[in-house]
């Protein structure tokens, strides 16, 4: 209810609350201004907040894998530029909205996941973000009940390349059917698991005990990358963040290193030790081939000594 929103937002200090005009008559609060459309008002001064600020913005979108891609991203791009991260699966319009807030002249550049339920919900987005790189990791079918086919999931997740800034890249999955046999008004960077044409291209994937290990062969040569990821479909994200930092020029030595430390957190392929027991904990999967991606990557992963591997999967509507 807008009422317990507006309530909710004064009892944590809100600055200024932009509210219509008939419920704005509600309160004597001078926080709240009244205007005649708030979201057109909010994003008016959220403009207003970055004109001193020039970060490089890179953006992450996809059916699945963005929040990895992400976490890889922010972890090379933070340990060489002074960057603008957000937490994990702050992807929603009103976390980019608060982005906004938080950018300062000082930031180099801004890395921001964009998570898409309805049309048009990430183009309302990315025509204020305006982006310098766009990560495209796949067209897949979460939020089909409301996208209705995958052409309107990719035609929403594309407005971020279609809105970009004219000198900007396109970073896609070259693996990915809808994304391969697109048009791009962009400049096109490609990554693939089968094809070795494209820019950035994986080979001799192995399941360690830490995670997967795979040699990167990209545009400025190849390189052994040790990560703490479990499950081959990773390696799509990998060569998504080495692809962005090289564009960053970031040498490749470095962006390896930065990936080998990077380790998931919270409920996403996140490797725990409970009551000597090993859990991988992989939850908020949208699809069922993440699902079945996680069930093949316990059957991978080896076990110290004799034992079990259990597999429980939750079904949440």
């Amino acid at each position: 209810p807008l009422d317990k929103t507006i309530q909710e937002a004064l009892e944590k200090g809100a600055s200024v609350i932009f509210c219509n005009e008939q419920d704005a008559k509600k309160y004597s609060d001078p926080r709240i201004m009244a205007v005649k459309d708030p979201m057109d008002s909010i994003e008016r001064f959220e403009k207003w907040c970055e004109k001193d600020c020039h970060a490089k913005r890179i953006t992450i979108t996809g059916s699945v894998g963005k929040t990895t891609t992400t976490g890889l991203i922010n972890t090379i791009i933070s340990k060489s530029y002074s960057t603008l991260t957000r937490h994990s699966m702050s992807n929603s319009h009103g976390a980019i909205l608060r982005g906004f807030q938080d950018l300062t002249p000082e930031h180099e550049y801004w890395v921001q996941e964009v998570g898409g339920v309805q049309p048009h919900y990430i183009e309302s987005s990315a025509y204020m973000l305006h982006s310098d790189a766009v990560v495209l990791t796949n067209i897949g079918v979460s939020h089909l009940d409301k996208y209705h086919t995958q052409k309107e999931i990719f035609k929403d997740k594309s407005s971020l390349e279609r809105y970009a800034k004219i000198d900007s890249v396109v970073i896609i999955n070259a693996d990915d059917p809808i994304l391969k046999s697109a048009e791009y008004s962009h400049k096109v960077i490609t990554f693939s698991m089968k094809d070795n044409s494209a820019d950035y291209y994986c080979e001799n994937i192995v399941t360690a005990q830490h995670g997967i290990e795979l040699d990167v062969i990209g545009r400025n040569g190849h390189h052994h990358i040790v990560t703490n990821l479990f499950g081959e479909y990773n390696a799509y994200n990998v060569l998504a963040a080495v692809a962005v930092g090289e564009w960053a020029a970031i040498p490749l030595e470095k962006i390896a290193a930065s990936i080998s430390t990077y380790k998931p957190s919270g409920m996403r392929q996140n490797m725990l030790n409970i009551g000597g027991y090993k859990m991988l904990v992989d939850c908020f999967n949208a699809e069922p081939k993440t699902v079945l991606g996680s069930a093949k990557t316990l059957a991978q992963m080896e076990l110290n000594s004799p034992g079990r591997k259990i597999l429980q999967a939750i079904l949440i509507n």
